[in-house]
């Protein structure tokens, strides 16, 4: 058996477009090994050479994983064509140990309307979880790919490259007009403003909620926990808003950005959780929304109290975030602060978060 691996695998290489039909979902997601085989199965070349793959043990386990080698003369690339047969938002997840010595380790995804990668561009020797979102309007064939740019030199071990399409994207819609009379008084949004402020609004309330004891965090309490919010459609805002006062600790990042989603998502707007990582390890948690009126995903930091702002003064997403730290261009300046009382300030540290480049997001609380 492992005779006829390797020479699938030779054949493979030499010919170059013996690839598998495409898969209905990704085949072989994990990387993983069987003692038999010498090749991820579901997986092709791209380019590289048969010293370009290695077999490595997992400690504790019987199966091996993959070790990709960037070698300056043909570096590695896999790839594999899947079908995306329904319409939709998609995630593309990866996950990659690894260290870049020169050049770029990357994990794209291409087809007829789609072409976006993510690049790791600086010495990492640590484990990267990332993800992009891509967008299908009809039923197509994408490629998945995994590997070194040229002229790269390093090593990669993949651990997770799939598809998932966001299931509550499509059927929720936003209409800044629901949020109610209620949070206008106690937000003081007077006359009535943009989605975006209501959001920064909402934040200032939840987080005086959560960081100060007085009349107003007492008023804000008393109408979370009114029947026209339905607080128990809610989890983590029911329960804290009955806890009263929530002295400052290490849990207050969690408490206040599992609220403002709860409260978002009564209204129908699409949240999402996100949290930056070192080492694959969650250091700092934060979210994003759906702004339909323009169109994208927005960033929102209760933690830090700030927004994230591009040089044309837009807001911006994670991707748009992540992309500038992969490329060592963020900065201070894409950093606004709101009028939200904040329980940390030190923006130095927040673009510490950032420079060690990964990052994955909570789909379901």
């Amino acid at each position: 058996m492992k005779k006829v691996n390797t020479c699938l695998v030779l054949i493979s290489i030499i010919l170059g477009s013996c690839e598998l039909p495409p898969q209905r979902e990704v085949h072989n997601s994990s990387f993983v090994l069987s003692k038999f085989e010498d090749f991820p199965l579901g997986w092709t070349y791209e380019r590289g050479l048969p010293s370009s793959i290695e077999k490595v043990p997992i400690p504790g386990r019987k199966d091996f994983k993959v070790k990709l080698i960037g070698e300056r003369e043909n570096p590695v690339i896999l790839s594999q064509k899947v079908i995306l047969k329904d319409s939709g938002n998609y995630f593309v997840f990866g996950k990659v140990r690894g260290k870049i010595e020169a050049g770029a380790f990357f994990i794209s995804a291409t087809g007829e309307n789609v072409n976006k990668q993510i690049r790791f561009v600086k010495d990492v020797n640590t484990c990267i979880r990332t993800f992009f979102s891509i967008m299908i309007d009809k039923p197509e064939i994408v490629t998945l790919k995994i590997g070194f740019e040229k002229e790269s030199i390093g090593e990669g071990y993949p651990d997770t490259l799939f598809f998932l399409k966001e299931k509550y994207f499509e059927p929720l819609s936003i209409d800044a007009r629901e949020i109610r009379m209620e949070i206008e008084r106690l937000s003081g949004i007077n006359p009535p403003e943009e989605l975006d402020d209501r959001v920064v609004k909402i934040t200032r309330m939840i987080n005086h909620m959560y960081l100060i004891q007085d009349e107003k965090s007492t008023e804000a309490m008393l109408f979370f926990k009114s029947a026209d919010l339905d607080l128990l459609q809610t989890s983590y805002l029911n329960k804290y808003a009955n806890e009263g006062f929530v002295e400052k600790n290490y849990f207050y990042e969690l408490k206040s950005s599992v609220s403002i989603d709860e409260i978002l998502k009564l209204y129908r707007i699409p949240v999402r959780q996100l949290y930056l990582q070192e080492d694959c390890v969650g250091r700092h948690q934060f979210l994003e929304y759906w702004n339909k009126s323009r169109g994208k995903w927005e960033i929102i930091d209760p933690y830090y109290g700030i927004r994230y702002k591009d040089k044309g003064g837009n807001f911006m997403s994670f991707e748009e975030v992540q992309n500038l730290a992969l490329e060592g261009s963020l900065d201070e300046s894409y950093l606004e602060k709101t009028d939200v009382l904040a329980y940390k300030s030190d923006l130095s540290e927040l673009l510490q978060h950032w420079e060690f480049g990964g990052t994955m997001r909570i789909i379901k609380k």
